[in-house]
């Protein structure tokens, strides 16, 4: 009988390689049948989870994440555009005029740029432009509704330098409006459903277009740009295994990409701000919250309040629309509910009484009464309107109704540093300031308002939650400048409050004060 030869000494380890090998590689193809054609394999929706493989604020993250839902086979946004990704339908790709053009009649444009915030997603019947219209405002301005679904701040900086060129000397007044985060983080992303513009900071004050949204076709894109591993498996186990949360953030860039995003952010708001004011147009912004953001409160050292910094140190005057929501909560005692759909396609977004009381803070920054950079809602009747005309009904439920419904008002807030300030400038030989005290409802704590003129301190008064409208006159002689300011009370909340002055010396010179 013959002998069977002795077999080689790489005989088992060739045979667990083999084995090993042949095991990866179907682990490999099992991953990829789960990532790219899930439903095939039962659990397939666990491994086709793109947070296994990257982390969830990166782009890759989100292109894989659009080729695992299958976004790539709808083709086409229905209203696609080569620079912007996509469009809302209701402006001309190319000329960028607004199907409501003809609605102007003379009236000035308001340009209202946004998402879909902005376009009123969900209550599509009542839009801030209906609002607007039945309003006091709406004789004299009409609103054209620039807001797209899904936009950054990145696509509405760019659309808002081509509405600038459009109505550049028509006497507009354009709102660049902000989702807080969700705009801000959209800037990093190249894809988001649809191709997109992909920016960063050239320098400070101007964005640079990294890539352009081409291929328009999401099928395209997803083919050119969707991350391809050599190994999805080793990327896997790297991921859950091998790198602790930390760890996985740190590799992923997340430190320096917020940093882009930060720069990102500046760039396309300031390139905007700094047209506008080249051109001699007003403007300002306009802040949202989401629900979440509205009811959990202010985070130290968040978004909103990084923005707001942003905005306050470069002079670009804003309003807080969760504001009017804040103080029409306080007074009518309504839960939030009232304020955003909880169902349907506009889950999410304002309801209809969402939209008209934040439609306060676009009518108050169209009178200039913004709540920065200065800290402070200087406010003023309408121009031209007297009595029941000069604030809409919405506005009378936000800041309580006054026994003279159209006397200014200024809203005192501590501010980043701990307190408020605002100057103003006098009418000639002004005497006295007159002036009622209303701390915010149902609010906490004190603070300290003291006036000031060239000559130094010249009176002080305690405001207190809790307590009643307090009349107090300040003695001024003659002076031509008048200072606030709002100092925390060591020990307590610093306190916000409404200043009510319904005298401002007018029988004499007319209103006194005026904001620098």
């Amino acid at each position: 009988m013959a002998r069977s030869r002795p077999r080689s000494l790489l005989f088992w380890p060739l045979r667990v390689g083999w084995v090993l090998l042949a095991t990866i590689l179907g682990v490999e193809g099992l991953l990829r049948l789960a990532l790219f054609h899930p439903g095939l394999l039962p659990y397939s929706g666990r491994l086709g989870n793109p947070e296994l493989y990257f982390y969830g604020e990166t782009p890759d993250f989100w292109l894989l994440r659009a080729r695992i839902r299958g976004r790539g086979e709808d083709g086409p946004a229905e209203y696609a555009h080569p620079l912007l990704g996509w469009t809302s339908g209701r402006f001309d790709s190319e000329t960028y005029a607004h199907v409501d053009e003809p609605t102007l009649a003379g009236r000035r444009p308001v340009i209202l740029l946004g998402d879909s915030f902005a376009a009123c997603h969900g209550e599509l019947d009542r839009r801030f432009e209906e609002i607007m219209d039945e309003g006091p405002l709406g004789e004299t301005h009409a609103l054209l509704n620039y807001g797209v679904g899904g936009y950054g701040v990145d696509q509405i900086a760019l659309l808002g330098l081509e509405t600038l060129k459009r109505f550049q000397g028509q006497g507009a007044i354009f709102v660049l409006s902000i989702l807080v985060d969700d705009d801000l983080n959209r800037v990093i992303l190249p894809f988001r459903g649809h191709p997109k513009p992909w920016i960063k900071a050239e320098t400070e004050r101007t964005m640079g277009i990294v890539r352009l949204p081409q291929p328009l076709d999401p099928g395209e894109y997803l083919d050119q740009y969707t991350p391809n591993m050599l190994s999805w498996t080793l990327r896997l186990v790297r991921q859950q295994l091998l790198m602790s949360p930390t760890e996985m953030r740190d590799a992923s860039g997340i430190i320096q990409m917020q940093e882009d995003m930060r720069k990102s952010v500046a760039a396309a708001v300031l390139q905007f701000h700094d047209q506008l004011k080249a051109q001699g147009d007003e403007g300002f912004v306009m802040l949202f919250l989401n629900r979440s953001r509205q009811e959990g409160g202010l985070r130290p050292g968040g978004w909103l309040g990084w923005l707001e910094s942003l905005l306050e140190g470069q002079r670009v005057p804003w309003v807080r629309a969760s504001r009017e929501i804040a103080l029409h909560r306080g007074r009518t005692g309504r839960p939030m509910d009232a304020y955003f759909t909880t169902e349907g396609p506009g889950n999410g977004h304002y309801s209809a009484l969402g939209n008209e009381v934040t439609h306060l803070a676009l009518e108050r920054g169209m009178r200039g009464t913004y709540d920065g950079p200065s800290y402070v809602l200087q406010g003023s009747a309408a121009s031209g309107k007297e009595g029941e005309g000069a604030y809409s009904r919405w506005e009378r439920a936000a800041y309580g109704s006054y026994q003279e419904a159209d006397i200014p008002h200024t809203l005192m807030r501590p501010g980043v540093d701990g307190l408020a300030s605002q100057k103003f400038e006098l009418s000639q030989n002004a005497r006295h300031f007159q002036a009622l005290l209303r701390p915010l409802p149902k609010a906490e704590g004190a603070t300290r308002l003291v006036f000031r003129t060239e000559a130094g301190d010249v009176a002080e008064f305690m405001v207190l939650a809790g307590a009643q409208d307090r009349s107090i006159s300040v003695s001024l002689d003659e002076v031509s400048e008048l200072e606030l300011v709002a100092f925390p009370v060591e020990g307590q909340v610093p306190l916000a409050f409404f200043l009510i002055h319904p005298s401002l010396d007018h029988h004499r010179h007319g209103p006194m004060l005026k904001a620098d």
